[in-house]
This record gives C-alpha cells, structure tokens and sequence, in this order.
C-alpha cells in the first residue's frame, strides 16, 4: 500500500475555503485508510470540524480506490452524483498525491485541494502498526529492515501521521445530544443519529451482518432487532433514528431466539465449509454462530452447489457462501459508483450478478475491490489470496491490478493546487 503523511494542518486547510465554498469530502477506502487519514469515519471527523467551524459540507465520498481514472471519471456521469459535483465549488482530497492528481483533472473547475504527501510503499502489522519500508527515491529516507514508523517519517519530513482533530485543543462541537435508555441505562445520544452506532458506542453489543459503515443502511439481514417501548414489533436498530425519549431493549429472551432462527436460516441457504474459506476467523457470520452456540442448523440445508465465477483477474466469486446481506451491491453503487452488482431471481434462487448477468470478466467492473472490502463471508474475495503449506497459510498470487505505479511520484508534480 501507498504511505502517505499530512502535509498542512486545520488552520491551513481553512485558509484555502471560503464561507461560501460547497465542499465536497474525498477520501479512498484504501491505503489512506491503513493510514489513519482516510476512511468514512476520518470523512465524518472532518465534516464535524468544518461544520462546526461554520463551512458547507454538502458530501462525503468514499471510493474504493481513488487512484483509478474510471471510478473518479463515473462521478461525473452518474445518476446519483453528478448534480453533487456540479454544485460543489472546493473538494478536499484524503487519499495519496495519484488520488489528488485524478480528482484535480477530473474536476478542473474547482478548488481541488491536496492535503498529504506520499512517501513510497509500505505495509500494516497488529505487532508493529503501519510502516514505511519502500521508500520512493524523491524522499530522503532509505529502506531499512523491518520498515520506518510513521511517527519518524513524520519526524523527519516535517509532515503530520496523525489526522486534523489532533490539530484542536480542545474537542468543539455543536451536536445535539439527547437522553435515550438503553437496556434500562440511561445514555446521551445524537439526535437523529444511527440508533445502533450509537448503542454500540455506548457499549451495547448489537449484532448485525448487512449494516457497515460509510454504506446506507438496508435492514435486510434482520440481526440488529430490538424493541422500541411504544412500537409494534421488533424495529431494525441499523435503520432507525435516534430520537428523545427512546427506551431500548436490545437483547432478551425473544429477541436472542430470533437471532439464533435468522442465524440458522442463513445456514441453510447456501454451503458455508469454513475449512475451504479465505475468511477464516474474520468472517463476520461465522462469528455470530460461535456467539450463540449454533451447531448447525435444524432446518436442512440446501445442497444445490453453484458455480464459482473465476474469470476476473482479480476477484472470485462463491455464491455458495453468499447471505445475500446487499452489502457488495450498496458497495458498487455508492463506494465505486459502478452499479456492477445488483440481485437476480427471486425467492431461493436470488443471487448477486454481474452485469446482465454476465460473467465478472466481462463486466463493468473497475477491480477497485470495493465489494471485496464490504462482504462479511467469503463469497467474494481477492484472487491474489490462496492458501497452502502445512500452516496453511495465505499466499499473494496477483498483486498489481490497480496500484502499478510505471513511475515514482516526483516533485514536480506535488504542487498544491
């Protein structure tokens, strides 16, 4: 991944808006992310600042990987986006200097403003955190073994590795919170906020498989249920506002067995061999069963084996292991922009399509693994992933279909716009 730094602080970013300026928020959902400078919650800290500070924020973009000509270009022909950049005047960029330089050209009439600056090829480790270990030859670092921590490149190139709130003294906010009770706690929320962010910010657990964040919520899996006191029925926490007054059950006897039913249900559908699967312990379902203690499920199962799409360079498709959460379709259409991904047929036979159902290779789509990053099992994965040996341990087999740089970053064509 691409390691990139901050290059100018709150105070300096504001100097280049104005009051009257329409921004929009750009950010990659890749390397900037791993970063600690992108992503949709680093988009949502720095519209909370802006707004507070009196500035329009009229849209936060996530794209799956903002280096990519094609996802940049589709924001000015698509349905859903196209009257939003033509209204913005100012789009602040968190992403590396390739990801400024496409929105830059993409959008020549606004103010496309650059805010880090990127230093060369680097890794993420839980033990050791994110480091520097390929450096480009315009920086002034050398590679070294086991990579250079973000804290010293920063150090030493005069740059910032943490994000714009660590700019502020003190936190400023303007939100309006309200008083909610939560499982008979009483909580502060924000008003008119995610009811199940915010319980799971206070510290209540709430399941879920179709809700991710940076993605508009669907409450198609069922899991996050609760009970409203005053509402008929169990109410999908994911897709519900916070409001004044709420009391919130999120978990009793009832709603427990109901999550164990939808969980075995889900087992039911399709062939979930963990053995066989790229997620292993990161597969969000298969969490869940171990949560509840679900041996398996008491219903049957459905033995009709799919066929396996492997015709991308780049992305597998198992709909065998599919739970049909919508999560890739949502990806595709509001991270990519691409509208690759959509469901067909109905009842057990629904399935997620490429295309006019067409095969994925031959399809629009533009391997910015935006639908990789979003599904929760492993229905859809990266092909540069298989596993072998004794260990069975994960092994790179294609690498380089959207981030081959032919040519280094060089200064010339670092200048802030």
């Amino acid at each position: 991944m691409i390691i990139s730094l901050r290059t100018i602080t709150y105070d300096e970013l504001k100097k280049k808006l104005t009051p009257e300026d329409k921004i929009v928020l750009w950010s990659c959902n890749t390397c900037i992310r791993f970063s600690g400078l992108g992503g949709i919650s680093r988009l949502r800290v720095l519209e909370n600042m802006l707004e507070n500070d009196g500035y329009h924020v009229i849209r936060k973009e996530l794209l799956g990987v903002a280096c990519v000509e094609e996802l940049v270009e589709d924001r000015k022909i698509d349905e859903d986006k196209k009257e939003i950049f033509k209204e913005a005047t100012a789009i602040i960029v968190l992403g590396c200097e390739e990801a400024w330089e496409r929105a830059a050209i993409a959008f020549p009439d606004k103010n496309v403003i650059q805010v880090t600056r990127s230093f060369g090829f680097g890794n993420i480790s839980e033990e050791r955190g994110v480091r520097l270990t390929n450096p480009f030859e315009d920086t002034a670092f050398e590679p070294v073994p086991g990579g250079i921590p973000l804290e010293e490149v920063a150090k030493k190139s005069g740059t910032f590795h943490t994000f714009f709130d660590a700019d502020l003294k003190e936190p400023r906010t303007k939100t309006h919170l309200v008083e909610i009770v939560v499982d008979g706690k009483k909580i502060m929320a924000k008003d008119g906020a995610n009811l199940m962010e915010e319980c799971q910010e206070n510290g209540f657990s709430i399941p879920n498989l179709c809700y991710m964040k940076g993605l508009s919520p669907s409450g198609a899996c069922r899991l996050c249920l609760v009970k409203i006191k005053g509402r008929r029925g169990l109410v999908a926490s994911c897709c519900t506002p916070v409001e004044k007054g709420l009391e919130i059950t999120t978990e009793d006897d009832e709603i427990k067995e109901y999550r164990r039913i939808t969980l075995e249900l889900l087992l039911t559908t399709q062939e979930h061999n963990c053995l066989l699967c790229v997620k292993d312990e990161n597969c969000q379902l298969r969490s869940l069963i171990k949560e509840y203690n679900i041996e398996g499920p008491r219903f049957g199962r459905n033995i009709e084996i799919l066929p396996i799409d492997e015709t991308s360079e780049a992305i597998i498709k198992d709909p065998n292991r599919c739970i049909h959460c919508g999560r890739c379709v949502r990806a595709c259409d509001e991270v990519a922009g691409k509208h690759n991904l959509s469901f067909a047929n109905r009842g057990k036979k629904v399935e997620i399509v490429t295309g006019l159902n067409k095969p994925w290779a031959d399809s629009d789509c533009a391997t910015c693994l935006a639908c990789v990053y979003a599904c929760p099992t492993g229905a859809i994965f990266e092909k540069m992933l298989t596993f072998d040996g004794k260990e069975w341990k994960a092994r790179k087999l294609y690498g380089h279909y959207y981030c081959d740089r032919s040519h280094l970053l060089r200064p010339e064509n670092n200048s802030q716009k």
